[in-house]
């Protein structure tokens, strides 16, 4: 609870006796020396009253139209006085009301808010004007003081001058004008002599155009008023502000000594309250601020315990006393302030995956004098929408953390935010700002920075000096940084330099979905060949290696990268790397020896993705290296041709099913060999379809497959072909660009089950297509798409498979497990031989069929200039890219 206390300011102001006027409610318009009802020019000498000194108050009623407030406008002149040197008035400057005053000096520049009268002129902007509405507005200066107080529409403030002078001549040559009857070629001194401030520059003057037969009214008085309730509160009335908010401050009353201060959350409340009755509210006592600011008063808040809320209105006024005078209390307006929600606040990450350190700042806003348990959440996302948390931490009260990411993989965005809370305060909530982490950098197995000696570097690894192979290593030159220098000598017996280093805990080359080693290579001109060779061993012993085609004599650090299923296909559980070996290898009646170096070993991601769109990067690694160019050599010459359909059908036909029935639960064959098949469908007739590329054909809806007789396969002792057309149809498959084609050999029980997928360049289009998948014993499966070859991939078949096949089925597993087909099938056809591409042509379009046959993807992985001949301007291109590295 807060207490209620009373201040006295020991402050003596002036006394003087209270009137009342229209606009000025304490100046008698009677003791106005301009007083207008009509629009008026200047005219030089025109009111030989008019002098004041130092003192002076305008005052105006009007009401202005669009055009008068447009952004674009002004100076529009209400009322002024003044000739060269000397001079004030109110105009109005892009919908703002601004009092401008010259007190002298030489050409005078200054902006719409000029405080400082060091050039003899300043301007004050007094507030906004609304158009179509009668506005009363004034302005009192006192230099002597300083003070520039100000009302528009009963919105007070006051404003204090910089380098006020005691004593100036306001009115110039007693030349006054009001809105401007139907010209403005009197200059009057309250504006700019240049264009450097177009709103208050004299050449822009506008006449004021207002509502026509709205009552208007324009004075001007020789002496300046101080209200007697304060004003100018800061914050400013209805403005926003943080709930960390010092304090509130406002302008002093005219004749108080002592105030009263209301704060509350009730218009109601604050508005009735008074000394006699707070109704609720918070009184508290106000401090004298500064420094050097007359009359301006300020209360503290958090001095005095006072904590706003975020999100929340409040209202206070001010009360002004003084015993002295019967009208003491002065009540001041109720103004309002709006406190924001807590803002962000900020939030920074270091370090590199796996272990990143995170920190933020206690929010500004909370306090810890209001929030002394203040907790926090941490959450880090896969989404910026924070709906897949891959790691959090729940209530710390520290301002760091360290987050567990073992859920978090290189290469990918995570998006992290520190959410505040107090158990105190239960509708506190607050957030940092969001931060974004990307991490594209390895993570670091061994860089050979830290190592200042050979002796350290043997230390951790070990070469022939322990291992009784031919290497000898020392730090050496860098490709970044210091990198491990490895002598080889691969000579008398031994054939073989190693150097390698043990674990003392396994590392987890997974972490973070690493699935690449890469380390920089550097030869040396005068190296003699060797195998090169990267080997990780396990903590249970298992190791394997991987031998690359790295140039031993290329002088240049190159950046190599190595998959590490190569590891794991060997059975080394790369989870658990217990040991890393680098070495170099010769057969027995080979010597060899040289230099190489190895720098920035780490785990990485796969940058790029298959079928990347780099052309020079022809195996997809990555990388445009050695091994592109040999693929490259092994394809040399190679080129897009025309291929043309054999002259006859080929020979060893075992089954072909035209599917032209039209009822009945079975699929004849049309051969010689009666290989009938059954349909496994519940209601067989409908299993058929009439719009067939031929005559009728089978519709398979994804409920039931077709089931092959036993044998059918029996004669196939070197290969066979599948040929059959479908109708492929949009979303009819979830994989449109390649198709699984399984094998299943042994019998009933599918002991052997081989499942080969292909990708199929281009993609099919809707419509029927005609598809051929060939299989030479121990050799490629190809597959054709409408005659062309699409795909083809190594198998491990032999006629063994061949004859112990067992069951077959058209449109599902013969295990019949998975989905079913959904396709339209048609003219199906099984050869006993693996057929030639000329026949397949002529099973897609008869003998007189050619189809254009492209040299990629499938004969070379790409065709780096995609002319459709693999020459010396593919090798152009990959010496154009040698040895970049880029990442999707």
């Amino acid at each position: 609870m807060i207490k209620i206390v009373y201040f006295l300011a020991v402050i003596s102001f002036a006394i003087a006796p209270a009137r009342s006027g229209e606009i000025v409610p304490w100046l008698d318009d009677s003791e106005a020396l301009v007083d207008y009802t009509a629009p008026k020019d200047g005219a030089s000498g025109d009111v030989p009253a008019l002098n004041p000194e130092s003192e002076i108050t305008f005052a105006a009623k009007f009401t202005p139209s669009r055009a008068d407030l447009d952004e674009q406008t002004g100076p529009v002149v209400i009322i002024e006085v003044g000739g060269v040197l000397h001079g004030s008035g109110l105009y109005i400057c892009g919908g703002e009301l601004v009092y401008a005053v010259r007190t002298g000096g030489d050409a005078p520049v200054r902006e719409l808010m000029d405080l400082d009268n060091i050039d003899g002129a300043v301007s004050v902007v007094l507030g906004d004007l609304n158009a179509g509405q009668e506005n009363k507005a004034y302005v009192s200066l006192n230099l002597q003081t300083g003070m520039v107080f100000s009302s528009v529409n009963g919105e007070r403030q006051i404003k204090y001058l910089i380098n006020a002078p005691q004593s100036t001549d306001l009115t110039g040559n007693r030349t006054s004008a009001f809105l401007g009857k139907d010209q403005l070629s009197i200059h009057m001194g309250g504006l700019n002599d240049n264009y450097t401030e177009p709103f208050l520059d004299m050449d822009n003057r506008q006449i004021f155009q207002g509502l026509q037969g709205t009552p208007v009214r324009g004075q001007i008085f020789d002496q300046a008023v101080s209200p007697p309730e304060p004003c100018s509160p800061s914050p400013e009335n209805g403005s926003d502000a943080r709930v960390s908010l010092s304090s509130f401050s406002w302008a002093g009353g005219m004749y108080a000594n002592s105030y009263n201060v209301y704060l509350g959350t009730s218009l109601e409340n604050v508005t009735q309250a008074d000394s006699a009755n707070h109704f609720g509210t918070l009184l508290h006592q106000p401090q004298i601020s500064g420094p050097d600011l007359q009359g301006r008063f300020e209360l503290g808040l958090t001095e005095n315990q006072i904590y706003l809320d975020e999100q929340t209105t409040y209202y206070w006024k001010v009360e002004a006393i003084n015993s002295g005078y019967a009208e003491s209390p002065w009540q001041g307006q109720v103004w309002a302030v709006n406190t924001d929600p807590l803002r962000d606040f900020p939030l920074t990450a270091s370090g590199d995956l796996p272990f990143i350190s995170l920190s933020w700042e206690r929010p500004a806003d909370l306090l810890p004098e209001m929030y002394p348990d203040l907790r926090y959440d941490v959450l880090i996302a896969s989404d910026s929408s924070f709906e897949q948390i891959v790691s959090s931490v729940s209530g710390i009260n520290q301002t760091s953390w360290q987050p567990n990411t073992q859920g978090m993989f290189f290469g990918e965005n995570y998006y992290c935010r520190v959410d505040c809370f107090s158990p105190s305060h239960p509708d506190l909530e607050g957030s940092s700002e969001v931060l974004e982490l990307s991490y594209e950098n390895p993570g670091i197995i061994e860089d050979f920075d830290q190592y200042s000696s050979d002796t350290e570097l043997l230390a951790d690894w070990q070469d022939g000096t322990t291992n009784s192979t031919g290497s000898l290593i020392e730090l050496g030159l860098p490709a970044y940084g210091k990198s491990l220098k490895l002598s080889y000598q691969n000579q008398n017996g031994t054939e073989k330099s190693a150097v390698g280093r043990s674990f003392n805990q396994p590392k987890d080359f997974t972490a973070c979905g690493t699935q690449i080693l890469e380390f920089y290579f550097r030869g040396e001109p005068e190296n003699q060949p060797a195998d090169f060779y990267v080997q990780l061993e396990d903590s249970g012993g298992v190791s394997g290696k991987a031998y690359l085609q790295e140039d031993l004599i290329y002088a240049a650090a190159s950046r190599v990268r190595i998959k590490l299923e190569e590891f794991s296909n060997e059975g080394v559980n790369i989870s658990e790397v217990a040991y890393l070996e680098f070495g170099l290898e010769n057969s027995p009646s080979q010597t060899a020896s040289g230099v190489i170096s190895i720098d920035s070993i780490a785990l990485d991601i796969k940058r790029c993705l298959e079928g990347s769109s780099q052309p020079a990067d022809i195996n997809n690694d990555c990388l445009i290296n050695l091994q592109d160019l040999q693929i490259l050599a092994e394809n040399w010459l190679a080129q897009s041709h025309w291929v043309f359909a054999a002259a006859e059908e080929p020979e060893g036909l075992e089954a072909y099913y035209p599917f032209d029935e039209t009822s009945g639960a079975v699929a004849y064959d049309n051969s010689a060999n009666s290989y009938h098949a059954d349909v496994l469908k519940d209601a067989p007739d409908t299993a058929w379809n009439p719009s067939g590329v031929e005559a009728g054909c089978l519709e398979l809806d994804g409920t039931f497959a077709v089931e092959l007789p036993s044998g059918i396969f029996d004669a196939a002792d070197q290969g066979f072909t599948i040929s059959f057309w479908f109708l492929d149809q949009p979303d009819a498959w979830e994989t449109r660009n390649s198709i699984d084609f399984l094998i299943a050999a042994s019998s009933a029980d599918f002991e052997k089950e081989a499942e080969y997928e292909f990708a199929v360049y281009p993609d099919f289009q809707a419509g029927w297509h005609h598809l051929c998948i060939t299989n030479k014993t121990g050799g490629f499966t190809k597959i054709y798409k409408d005659g062309v070859l699409a795909a083809e991939g190594e198998t491990s078949l032999t006629s063994e498979d061949y004859s112990n096949a067992g069951r077959s089925f058209i449109g599902s597993s013969p295990s019949g497990d998975g989905e079913f087909l959904k396709a339209k099938i048609d003219e199906f056809r099984i050869y006993s031989r693996s057929l030639s591409q000329e026949e397949v042509v002529f099973l897609y379009g008869g003998a007189m069929q050619l189809v254009m046959q492209p040299v990629s993807p499938v004969i070379c992985p790409k065709d780096p200039l995609s002319d459709g001949v693999i020459n010396i301007g593919d090798f152009n291109q990959i010496a154009l890219f040698w040895q970049e590295n880029f990442k999707h």
